[in-house]
């Protein structure tokens, strides 16, 4: 965000954004958002599925096709990570 902020990219009123930590793991083909110390979502960008995990363990995987499909469900987890 802060690359594409620097690159020209514009932030939008009433847009999402996430409070997490986010990381690209190119060999694996995977992208991280931590949500504090017990919740992340893990983006297979090869296939677009979308791992939850709580305390570490996976708890559910979703395929997200669009990019709005993916702020839903980061907003989503915001809020779970939140109440816990």
């Amino acid at each position: 965000r802060t690359l594409a902020l620097k690159r020209g990219g514009k932030r939008t009123d009433g847009n999402f954004i996430p409070n997490c930590e986010t990381t690209f793991e190119e060999c694996e083909k995977t992208m991280t958002c931590t949500f504090g110390p017990r919740v992340k979502l893990v983006v297979h960008r090869k296939t677009n599925d979308v791992d939850v995990y709580v305390d570490g363990k996976r708890t559910e995987t979703y395929q997200c096709e669009f990019v709005s499909d993916f702020m839903q469900l980061q907003h989503e987890t915001q809020q779970m990570a939140a109440a816990l």
